[in-house]
């Protein structure tokens, strides 16, 4: 119980992180600059005001400099990742592969969003990532030497898309990566979901060419719950 609780709280943080994220991205604003501030009078927030869901409640929905309301995206994002979390724990009752598959999802998400906002990644998050859950999953048992020719076969296959465009470098990567810790049934499983996903977004909003990793990294949610 104290493990899902802290699970969930954790969640809302990384769920904070990441709208503060994709919202400086929207505005071209650095991470490095000063900390958070009000959208509206740029008035900096105090540590209390940057709780995940306990601060909009404890302000009533408004900032407390110019009493204008506060956009309820960022809370719905801390919710989303909390409930993510806690669904998560709920279903991995190792601690390690809980550590691992949470660590998987924040830096799966972060990647998503430097795609949408981007087209492109950070080659050092990228390959950092990477190495290190391959060397997790080594340590959890998730992935075996043994199946090295799956992992030949479905590099090679998914190198043939890479080739063609219809797949981008980074999401090669990162689908060698997600095999590491889910295996091989799983990544068909997402694969068929994440294409699907880019259909139905290509034919609803006439697009030729849109960044797969957000569809990936959804479909990876799904398939982590179920």
């Amino acid at each position: 119980m104290i493990i899902t609780c802290l699970c969930f709280v954790l969640g809302c943080c990384w769920g904070s992180f990441f709208w503060c994220s994709h919202w400086r991205m929207q505005q071209q604003l650095s991470l490095k600059i000063k900390r958070s501030f009000c959208d509206h009078c740029q008035h900096q927030l105090s540590w209390f005001e940057l709780i995940p869901l306990l601060s909009i409640i404890i302000l009533r929905g408004k900032c407390r400099y110019c009493q204008q309301r506060i956009a309820f995206n960022s809370t719905f994002c801390e919710f989303f990742f909390g409930i993510d979390f806690f669904l998560l724990s709920s279903n991995y009752h190792n601690s390690l592969k809980l550590i691992l598959i949470c660590l998987l999802v924040c830096w799966s998400s972060w990647l998503a969003l430097e795609d949408w906002h981007t087209m492109m990644v950070s080659a050092f998050i990228l390959w950092t990532g990477n190495l290190c859950f391959l060397l997790v999953s080594l340590v959890v048992n998730k992935f075996h030497f043994q199946s090295f020719d799956l992992t030949c076969f479905l590099f090679i296959i998914l190198s043939f898309f890479v080739l063609n465009h219809w797949l981008g470098s980074a999401d090669l990567i990162f689908l060698i990566t997600i095999y590491y810790c889910i295996g091989f049934d799983k990544i068909l499983f997402l694969l068929l979901l994440a294409s699907l996903g880019g259909i139905i977004y290509c034919w609803y909003f006439h697009k030729n060419k849109i960044p797969f990793l957000p569809l990936l990294v959804l479909s990876l949610q799904i398939v982590l719950i179920l």
